[in-house]
């Protein structure tokens, strides 16, 4: 038997360094007058995974996510996940995927709390479980605002909400890490694979269901959806916008962009030399 707090912070440093590279923070908190009692770490550690694999998904960068020991109504002792930075209180089917008894409660417009019943004789709040269940499908939309207004333009993003809303998330994480990294030109699958802490087969088992294509073509396609943006938008000179997108060699991304789109680069350019309109 291990102590609860320890419980909590063995697994919470699984996390910390995804936690860390999302921007999010991820902290626990304990009443000081808790009693730390040993606990059977078994089903615990696996609903803190489930939970926090969800969870640091679906929360936005500079979101937080905090963990605390309190106690219901009724004295039984709740492990309480809160995040902050968007609502999550229609993702009901988290639970069942976590063992022990758990709930989902409404705190606020950009934040949400999910209980785990560690005392698990309390039939109180067993009844409260199934309050929030037909808010459900309200997930789909939230997270697709949330995709929306990030990655606009992204190809396949949003067809993968007609999925799953667990798929959407990692499909969010994927887009993100390869905007954040856009005009490296050493910025591939292996390193796409390495920054989300999963193996290149992995990534290419999860990503291909979603988006139907492999990773280096959505790597790519990203890529040229940005350079396509950039050549409307500013008045960047074609090479510049291939390198600003990651492409090397000036010839392959226009042979690119034509397969892309079928049109050249320069058609989209704003970009006019001197003399010209």
């Amino acid at each position: 038997m291990t102590p609860l707090t320890e419980i909590i912070r063995q697994n919470l440093a699984r996390f910390a360094q995804q936690a860390q590279q999302d921007n999010i923070t991820l902290t626990f908190q304990q009443a000081e007058s808790e009693q730390d009692l040993p606990m059977d770490s078994e089903a615990i550690s696996h609903d803190i995974n489930v939970m926090l694999s969800h969870l640091l998904s679906l929360t936005p960068e500079n979101g937080k996510i905090e963990l605390s020991v309190t106690r219901d109504n009724s004295n039984k002792r709740i492990l309480s996940i809160t995040n902050l930075g968007i609502n999550l209180h229609a993702y009901t089917g988290i639970l069942k995927q976590i063992v022990l008894p758990g709930r989902v409660l409404k705190n606020g417009p950009d934040s949400t709390r999910f209980e785990i019943l560690l005392d698990t004789e309390s039939t109180d709040f067993l009844n409260s479980m199934d309050d929030s269940k037909h808010h459900e499908h309200n997930l789909y939309l939230e997270i697709q605002n949330r995709l929306k207004s990030r990655f606009n333009g992204t190809p396949n993003s949003l067809d993968a909400l007609k999925v799953n809303p667990v798929e959407a998330a990692f499909l969010a994480r994927v887009n993100r890490i390869i905007q954040d990294n856009l005009s490296n030109v050493q910025f591939d699958v292996n390193r796409l694979a390495e920054l989300m802490n999963i193996s290149r087969t992995q990534l290419f088992r999860r990503l291909k269901p979603i988006i139907q294509q492999s990773a280096s073509g959505h790597i790519r396609s990203i890529r040229l959806q940005k350079a396509k943006e950039l050549l409307e938008t500013t008045e960047h000179r074609v090479s510049e916008v291939a390198f600003l997108t990651g492409f090397e060699n000036l010839s392959h991304f226009t042979k690119v962009f034509v397969n892309e789109f079928g049109i050249k680069p320069s058609a989209f350019s704003k970009f006019k030399p001197t003399g010209q309109e």
